[in-house]
C-alpha cells in the first residue's frame, strides 16, 4: 500500500516490503490506499472512498463501476467533501468526519485489505514502490533545509482518440536521426488490432509518456515507449515498464520481447527490469538520410 495516508505510515510499510521483496528475490509494485478499498466496495453504482487524513482532513477519491477512477485523490477539509460527495455512496474511516456534518451519510469504517488486490484492474497494482502521501509535508518538515514535492505518475488506458498527444510525445522523445518514431496513422492502425493496448502516464495532468504493447498467445512485444525529455529521470519509464509487465502477467503472457537500438541508453531501464538480450537485427533502423543503425532484441520470462 503506498498511500495515502500518514507520512510514517507509508514509509514504515514500504521499508518493511522492501526487505521482504529483497529477501524473497521478489519485484516489488505497489497499489493505492483508495483504489483498494473501492475494489472490494464496488457493486455497480459510483461511490467516493473517504478515509481519514491528517490536520482534520479526509483523503477523498471518486470510483464508479466496473472499475474506473473518476477524479484523483484529494485531501479535503470534512465539509468540502461532503460537498464533493455530490449523492454518492461514501465508504471508508473518512465517513465519520462527514456524518457528523450530515446524519444522513452513514458511517462506514472499511479498511484497505491486502487480500484485494487481485480484484484492481492490472495497471492500478503495478504502482511504483514510493510513498503517495496525498497532501503536503507536516509544519514541522516543511520547515526542514531540504524541502520535498511529490509528483504523481498516474497510469490509464488509452486509445486511438490519444494518437495526436502520444505523436507529440514522439516528436520531442525520439531523434529523428534513428528513425524509431511512429507517424500517428500508424499508432491508429495497430490500436485498431486485436490484442493491442496503449498505456499512458499523466504527470500533473499532463501526458509524460506512455507505452504501446501488444500480446498474441502468451507471447508480448513492447512496440513503442516513451517519456517526455522534460520529464525523464522521474520514475515514469519504469512505472510504465511495470505496467506493461503486470498487464501481461494478467493476460497469460508467459514471455515479453522488445527491440531496442544499439547503445540506447534505455537498454539500461530494460536490463534492471529483468530483460536479456536474445539477438542483434543488422542495420534494422534507417534514418531519412539512409544512415543505418543495429537493432538489439531483448527477452523477459514471466511467471
Amino acid at each position: 500500500d503506498v498511500g495515502p495516508g500518514s507520512f510514517t505510515g507509508i514509509r514504515v510499510g514500504i521499508a518493511a516490503a522492501r526487505g521482504l521483496a529483497l529477501g524473497w528475490g521478489a519485484r516489488l509494485s505497489g497499489y493505492g490506499t483508495l483504489a483498494i478499498i473501492a475494489a472490494a466496495a464496488l457493486d455497480g453504482g459510483p461511490l467516493a472512498v473517504v478515509t481519514e487524513g491528517g490536520h482534520g482532513e479526509v483523503f477523498m477519491q471518486a470510483f464508479d463501476a466496473p472499475f474506473a477512477a473518476l477524479d484523483a485523490p484529494r485531501s479535503l477539509t470534512p465539509q468540502a467533501a461532503l460537498a464533493a460527495l455530490d449523492g454518492r455512496r461514501a465508504v471508508g474511516t473518512g465517513t465519520r468526519w462527514l456524518a457528523a456534518l450530515d446524519d444522513r451519510v452513514p458511517r462506514d469504517d472499511t479498511l484497505p485489505d491486502a487480500r484485494h488486490a487481485m480484484l484492481l484492474p492490472a495497471i492500478e497494482r503495478a504502482l511504483p514502490a514510493a510513498p503517495f502521501y496525498g497532501r503536503a509535508p507536516d509544519r514541522e518538515a516543511a520547515r526542514a533545509p531540504r524541502r520535498m514535492t511529490t509528483r504523481v505518475i498516474e497510469l490509464s488506458h488509452g486509445g486511438a482518440a490519444d494518437a495526436e498527444a502520444v505523436e507529440r510525445i514522439m516528436a520531442r522523445a525520439f531523434d529523428p536521426r534513428f528513425g524509431e518514431a511512429w507517424t500517428r496513422s500508424q499508432c491508429v492502425g495497430i490500436l485498431a488490432m486485436p490484442g493491442v493496448w496503449l498505456t499512458l502516464a499523466h504527470v500533473d495532468g499532463a501526458l509524460a509518456g506512455f507505452a504501446l504493447s501488444r500480446a498474441i498467445m502468451d507471447e508480448a512485444e513492447l512496440l513503442l515507449i516513451a517519456v517526455d525529455p522534460s520529464r525523464r529521470r522521474s520514475g515514469i519509464g519504469g512505472a510504465l515498464l511495470r505496467s506493461v509487465i503486470a498487464e501481461c502477467e494478467g493476460r497469460g503472457v508467459r514471455r515479453l520481447h522488445l527491440e531496442v537500438r544499439a547503445n540506447n541508453p534505455a537498454i539500461a531501464l530494460y536490463v534492471a527490469h529483468g530483460f536479456a538480450p536474445v539477438g542483434t537485427r543488422r542495420d534494422y533502423y534507417r534514418s531519412r538520410s539512409g544512415e543505418t543503425f543495429d537493432a538489439c532484441t531483448y527477452a523477459r520470462a514471466l511467471d
